[in-house]
This record gives structure tokens, sequence and C-alpha cells, in this order.
């Protein structure tokens, strides 16, 4: 997808140059500045704010605009007032005349014909004082903006959102849209005049087109499920009321903007109004103004902050659609800290309510299970596991509750040959090169089987603890060693603060490809390990020379006294002391990874898995710095091995080969890679191999 031809994405106007910078849009700064005022309105100071918004018809108590100012940004006593009124759809409260929402939607950018602003206003509640709901008239507005789509070619009209209508059923549909003079329409507000059709029919082949195009988001996993209700039909095709029913059961009612606090009220979730506020600008809201239900349960799962009264927490998992029986609830909420107000903060609800879902095993298919795992337990053992389970009223236990009680469980032994198996029966996904180094962390002539808890624990020296990060624990250990701090999970809005702490610089374009090469979990978390391993093969970043050592060691990279002098002479420096991560990894590399005589050259290729003819490596050898004693460094040749045009890989090797030129891939990736290369008599041409490796890569 290019980005320039985008419509999804946010970015901070603070940022906007950067932003640009990336799509190859270059302004002046003159340009730049009313691009800037045009996208965030004129500034108010703050003491005119009411006087402003009494001005535009808008009535707010004390209390009401004193809690908007608290979540709007202000700078230098100034605010945007268009940043504010957008503010003001999140919260409860406000009213607006109803013959001033043209003033209002005007300070927000948005201009409609006496047609739009009839309709629009028609489903404003208005009271018998003439007012409406400042907070509806801002959902209201959303569909009359974006692209508008021209009625009068109703065939484009009908391919461009994949539904059928008849020439009836459309022009009904027509009757119900503010449709301007040129036969114009807002897609959103076409969108949503299609929700209302209990007419139409939509081709399940081109389903997700349409929801799409209906601004409705959807999961692969949910969409097999909407998929597998809808009613099968001779000619593939489903009815849009059918269609949208089963919609609501796969994901929930759809909640109104207006409604989402008191539906919070109700699930008994407790948010301050910053984190209300950020849970509002990050639901997938519709044209109508409406979230589906499960979207929301999905927002929760992902807050900093919000609490949950200890007394309400049965209430609130049935909210979250996990019915637990008196024993699991009790497992549930055992060990659970709750505050001196009775009150349990989300952070410690959500990842608990994983070992709750999916699959249930029966306690007569315990053992069975237990072996098809990879854990052999002994009698002693397994009654004590059987005790800390929460089996149900009928025997049962969930799976994934077994998986997570196992990862604690202090007995058990394992066949260190099926670990992968093992780890990934236990909800452990380990990279290829981490399970690699808990298998080499097992004895090498190892017959017997292992303790459980010894590979769990090795599993967390080369991952990290299996716990989450504690946001901002780091912020006090900036530019120092933080290998004393405990190896955790980082949460992604934590990213940023991590970096900084490592002493590395990132510009926000940067900091944006970096998260896009994250692997981020479920949960919104990341291993610190794996964060660093991404920071060492990222193409960007900059540091200040002076803290290269303990960068270094923040990147966990080892060099004795020589070689650290040798690399601080190496490295370019800028006017202000700065160099980049990138030419440091890269001078790095060639210290850390030996030398070979260059006689041997093509020996240790073959050992490695890449065969060069006599010709061939006379090629490279002229190619090649070879130093005053007839050795190379080991990695400089394999940089050149990269781009070397001959040779040929054994393809059995292959794995080990791309880990030697710096490829870490993982299994599905190699297969993928595989299926892509001409391979003759189980070897392929190295260049073919690294056109491939790049086209997957993008390295």
């Amino acid at each position: 997808m290019h980005l320039e031809s985008s419509c999804g994405g946010k970015v901070d106007v603070n940022n906007l140059d950067a932003a640009l910078g990336a799509l190859n849009i270059k302004l002046t700064e003159k340009e730049l500045e009313q691009t800037k005022e045009i996208l965030s309105g004129k500034e108010v100071d703050v003491h005119d704010v009411d006087k402003v918004l009494g001005d535009m018809g808008i009535e707010l108590t004390d209390a009401q605009l004193s809690k908007i100012m608290n979540n709007v940004p202000v700078d230098d006593g100034k605010v945007y007032l268009r940043r504010m009124l957008d503010s003001m759809q999140f919260f409860k409260g406000g009213k607006v005349d109803s013959s001033r929402v043209d003033t209002v939607l005007g300070n927000m950018g948005i201009t409609l014909s006496q047609n739009e602003l009839e309709d629009l206003i028609k489903n404003l509640n208005i009271d018998e004082n003439g007012k409406a709901e400042l907070r509806r008239v801002m959902s209201e507005a959303k569909p009359f903006t974006g692209q508008t789509v021209d009625t009068n070619r109703r065939q484009n009209v009908l391919d461009r959102f994949d539904i059928e209508l008849n020439p009836y059923e459309y022009s009904r549909l027509l009757n119900m849209l503010p449709v301007n003079d040129n036969g114009k329409v807002f897609q959103k507000r076409l969108a949503k005049g299609m929700k209302s059709l209990n007419e139409g029919s939509v081709d399940i082949n081109t389903l997700d087109t349409f929801l799409e195009n209906m601004g409705i988001e959807i999961t692969e996993k949910e969409f097999m499920d909407l998929t597998k209700r809808l009613p099968g039909t001779a000619d593939g095709k489903v009815k849009l009321n059918d269609l949208m029913e089963e919609l609501n059961v796969v994901l929930g009612e759809s909640i109104d903007v207006n409604d989402l606090e008191d539906t919070l009220k109700d699930m008994k979730v407790e948010l301050t109004d910053k984190d209300y506020l950020h849970l509002m600008r990050d639901l997938p809201f519709d044209a109508s103004g409406k979230v589906f239900k499960k979207r929301i349960l999905d927002g929760i799962k992902h807050l900093k902050g919000g609490k949950v009264d200890a007394n309400n927490l049965n209430q609130f998992l049935e909210t979250m659609e996990l019915e637990l029986s008196q024993k699991e609830f009790e497992d549930f909420e055992e060990n659970l800290p709750v505050d001196e107000n009775g009150k349990v903060d989300l952070k410690n609800i959500v990842p608990k309510l994983k070992d709750f879902e999916g699959e249930k095993i029966a306690v007569g298919g315990l053992k069975n299970t237990l072996g098809e795992i990879g854990v052999e337990l002994n009698d002693r053992e397994y009654v004590g596991l059987l005790e800390t389970l929460p089996f149900d009223e009928n025997n049962k236990v969930f799976l994934s509750r077994l998986q997570s009680g196992l990862r604690a469980f202090r007995g058990g032994r394992v066949d260190p040959n099926r670990l992968k198996t093992l780890l990934l029966n236990l909800g452990l996904k380990l990279k290829n090169k981490e399970l690699r180094n808990v298998m080499q962390k097992q004895a090498a002539d190892a017959t017997r089987s292992v303790p459980l808890k010894k590979i769990l624990a090795d599993v967390n020296s080369v991952i990290g603890k299996l716990k989450l990060y504690v946001p901002g624990v780091l912020l006090t250990h900036k530019h120092e060693d933080l290998s004393s701090i405990p190896r955790e999970k980082i949460g992604v809005n934590d990213v940023k603060s991590f970096v900084e702490a490592t002493g590395i610089t990132l510009t926000p374009t940067e900091y944006l490809e970096l998260m896009k090469s994250l692997p981020i979990d479920d949960e919104g978390n990341i291993y610190e390990s794996r964060l660093i391993d991404c920071l060492k093969s990222f193409e960007g970043g900059t540091f200040d020379v002076n803290n290269l050592e303990s960068v270094l060691e923040n990147l966990q990279i080892k060099l004795s006294d020589e070689k650290l002098k040798d690399l601080s002479e190496t490295l370019p420096v800028d006017a202000s002391g700065k160099t980049s991560l990138q030419r440091l990894l890269k001078e790095v590399r060639k210290l850390t990874g030996g030398k070979i005589d260059a006689k041997v050259i093509q020996r240790v290729l073959g050992n490695m898995g890449i065969e060069l003819s006599n010709r061939e490596m006379n090629e490279l050898l002229k190619r090649l710095p070879i130093t005053d004693d007839g050795k190379i460094l080991k990695n400089i040749l394999l940089d050149h091995m990269k781009w070397f045009s001959g040779g040929k890989c054994h393809v059995p090797k292959l794995n080990a080969i791309l880990e030697e030129l710096g490829y870490e891939l993982e299994d599905e990736e190699i297969d993928d890679l595989r299926n892509r290369l001409p391979i003759e008599d189980e070897k392929v041409k190295l260049s073919k191999m690294m056109e491939n490796v790049e086209s997957l890569t993008g390295k």
C-alpha cells in the first residue's frame, strides 16, 4: 500500500514536517506553517475560551469546560480552537443552539449545504429550548467528511460498495440521503444510509471489500466466524439485513458514542478523564458514530490505566464475556493486588483473561494432554498439579490455564529433543535464534529428560522474564548500563523511553520505521531482548560518541579494551559529537567476527554451504581487502559474499548460510524462500538466493 494514497492513519501536527518528508513531500517553512494552521485552526487565549465558545452558541458549565481544558494541549497560554472542539466530542455535557450548529461546524472546518445541514439537524434530538447535545452534534457531523460519491452514476456507486440494489431499492436509498444539486453525497453518509436498508444483497466472495467500504474493521478470525454464520444461497449472495444481523452477533451490539460512558459504568470500569479520552480516540467509530461492543472490550484490554472495584470483579468478567464457575473465579481473583480503596488495576486483570478462554480439558484426559504437551509427571507431581488447577462443575479446566499452571510448576520433566513442540504447547513461541540458545544450554549428551523448571529458567534467561515491563522504570537509568535491570516485556507506549534510555536518538520518522519492524504481541508488548535485536539491525538512529561504552553495554555488545579503543578511533563524528548507529554496528561486526587466512577461504565457505569454483575463488580474492599478514576479517568476507555474482548454495544448509550472512528468518519465512528459489540438484545460485532474500526481507 502506498501511503500517499492511503486514507487511514493520523499524524501529530507537531511532527508534520517529518511525516511529509517520509512521503517525499517538501514544503517551504511558510507553506508548512500555513498547512499546520489549516489543520489545527486558529489559536485562542485560554482566558477567552469561554467567550469564544459562547459566541458560537456552545453552552458549558465551569466543570465541563475545566474537564475539556485539562485534556487539550496548551501552548504559551493558547489552545487551538479546532483541537478543543475535537476533544469535546468525547465528553458528556455541553449544549448547542440548533440555530448555531453551522457556526460550530464551520469552526471545525466542515461546510455543509442547506440540504446536508437539515439532514444532520433532524438527528440531533433537539430539546424544548431548541438546544442539542454538543457531543451528538460532533458525532452526527462525521458522515459529512471525506470523499463524495456521484449518485448519478448508479453502477459506480454499487460497484464501489460491492452491493446489489435494484433501481427501486436504489431510488429509496437516494430519497433517504441529502444529495446536493450536483447529485453528490458524502461516502460516509451513503454508508450510514445503507446500514439502515432492509433491501439489497452482498456477494459473499467480495464481503471483505464491502465491509471495508462500510468502514467496518474486522479481524481474520472474526471474518471466518461471520462467513460460517451466514445462510448459504445458490447464488452465493446474502441479504444486507441478514449480514448486519449476523455481524452484530459476531462483534456484539453497536454502541452509540453518546452512550459509551453509561456502557462503561454498566461494565463496572472506572476510568480517569485521560484514560477515557485515550479509549475514545482509539475506538473505530463508524459513520453513524457507533462502535461494536467487542471493539470496546478490545480497547479496554489495551488501556494503561483504569480500575475495577474488587466487589464488581465477577460482573466485570461477565461483561468481558468470561463465564466462570465459582472455583474458576476464586482462582482468577487469587493474588490480584487490591489497593487501599478496594480497587484492582485493569493492567493486573487483563493478562489473566487469556487463562480462561478457549478449549477445556476433562480431568480424565489430563494425563494424555500432558503427554501431548511434552511434560512427564510422577504420581506425586500429578496430584500436586491437580490441586493447583481450577476445575469447573463438570471437572474440566481451560487448556490455557493448564499451560500457565505448568509455566509456574516446580515439578515435571521434558524430553530435550522435543523442546520446540513443548514450548509451543506452553504458549511460548521463540524465534529460531532464541530456541537454539535455549537448546545450547542443555547438556550436549543429554539422553535423559530435563527438569521443566530448568527449561523455563533457560527460556527466561534468553528472552527475559515472563512478566510485564513497568512503565517508566528505565527513565532513571538514561545512558547507563541497563544490564542490572530486570529483562522484561516492554509496553508499546514505552518503547520510545526505552530507546532513549539506551542512549540512542531517533527522528520521528525513524521511530515510526522502528515501530513497524517490532514483533509486538497481542497485548501490545515486546520482549526487551527482541527490541534490542531489532535496534542492532535498524538502519537509523544516532548517539553521542561520549556515551559509546554505555550504548554498547545497553545493546549487550561486549568488546575488549583494545577493540573498544580501535572502534572509538574509527567512528566518524559530526560537529555535534554524534555518529550513526548503523555505522557503529557495521564497525562492530568487523571487529567481532574474527579473521580468516585467505588460503582457506574456499574451504571455510564450503563448510558453511557456499560452493565456489576455482575461477570464482580467484575473482573473489581480487576484490577482498587482504591484510599484509594474508588474512581478512570474516564479516568483511561475508559482506562481500552478499553481492558476489558467483557461487552456489547447498539448499539443505540454507538456514545456516542465511544466519552467517546476518539474516534471521523464521521457519515459515525459510519455507517461503525455498518455494521461490530455482533449485537444481539441491543447489541454487548465491546471487539468485540473495535476490529473493532481499525481496522477502526488504533488506
